[in-house]
């Protein structure tokens, strides 16, 4: 028979509140705080990003003690990010954000935030860059094309919104039109699907090969007007002619910076093909650019029609 003395049961008993205290210390610690942990730092500076370019920045955030998972926020012109949801595990998580400028965008500081949130527990990463001149587009990067397949009915009155649905734009730049039909009549700019180009150049009749732009009538006109380009730049301008016969016909092509006569005899050329002009103008010191096709023949029945305008830098 095991025999306690009074002296060690007192002991004892006095021993237990420390023992009761040590054991609710140790699971106190044992609590962990619901927390968003921003591993990479709170502010992200892309330093000086071009005009026209993108710049790629990472970074870490790790969650403790969550519930939910932690989603994501930005805002901020022309920013992104390539995660907007993170796990609640307690891991670290990295994903991208992205700025890119527009080519004409203000060389200015810019401002933009990630918002992260866990049911009520939020953090926010501050995102700041400084937009700087745009680098020069490499040499013959084409920045405009007007294929003029419109895919509509020969003789289809031409309008604006069909040289806008058939264009191709470098992403820097913006093009509008002006169509100017003699004597207001909408048969001056129409298109043509009985003679378009074909890939060799052949203008054949009901080829199927596609539109053309015809245009006749003494004043008739097409204008493309380009911005966003670089200031005092050289762009080479070219574009395919078929006269609708060899008879007399003219037009008189204007482009910006452009020092070569702007007059251009069609008259006793091959009207079963297509042929290639090239021309060099210079963007102004706004980066506009400008190109004028007009009719100058006094005619209303010896067309011309014009295919695959395109401009390119140099």
């Amino acid at each position: 028979m095991l025999i306690i003395k009074k002296s060690n049961y007192a002991k004892a008993f006095m021993m237990l509140p420390f023992i009761l205290m040590t054991f609710s210390c140790d699971d106190n610690d044992n609590i962990i705080t619901p927390e968003i942990s921003i591993v990479s730092g709170e502010t992200i500076d892309f330093g000086d990003v071009p005009a026209g370019s993108a710049g790629t920045k990472s970074f870490n955030v790790k969650g403790s003690g969550l519930n939910l998972p932690i989603t994501l926020n930005v805002s901020g012109d022309r920013m992104s990010i390539t995660k907007t949801l993170f796990p609640a595990a307690n891991i670290n998580n990295s994903a991208e954000i992205i700025f890119s400028p527009s080519r004409d965008q203000a060389q200015v500081g810019v401002n933009g935030t990630i918002e992260l949130s866990s049911g009520d527990i939020s953090k926010t990463i501050n995102v700041i860059a400084n937009v700087v001149e745009p680098e020069p587009l490499p040499v013959e990067t084409q920045i405009y094309f007007n294929d003029m397949e419109f895919g509509l009915d020969h003789n289809t009155p031409a309008t604006t919104a069909i040289l806008e649905g058939s264009h191709e734009l470098h992403s820097s730049v913006m093009a509008t039109y002006v169509l100017n039909k003699a004597g207001n009549n909408e048969s001056r700019i129409r298109v043509n699907a009985q003679f378009p180009k074909c890939a060799d150049g052949s203008a054949l009749q009901y080829s199927g090969c596609g539109n053309a732009l015809r245009i006749v009538g003494e004043t008739s006109s097409v204008t493309v007007n380009l911005i966003g380009l670089e200031a005092d730049r050289n762009y080479e301008v070219s574009y395919w002619i078929r006269p609708g016969g060899t008879s007399e016909r003219s037009l008189d092509v204007t482009i910006t910076g452009d020092t070569e006569d702007a007059y251009e005899n069609w008259g006793n050329n091959d009207k079963t093909k297509y042929h290639n002009k090239i021309r060099t103008g210079i963007a102004d010191t706004d980066g506009n650019f400008q190109m004028t096709f007009q009719y100058s023949y006094n005619s209303t029945g010896r067309t011309i029609s014009l295919e695959d305008l395109s401009v390119i830098a140099k």
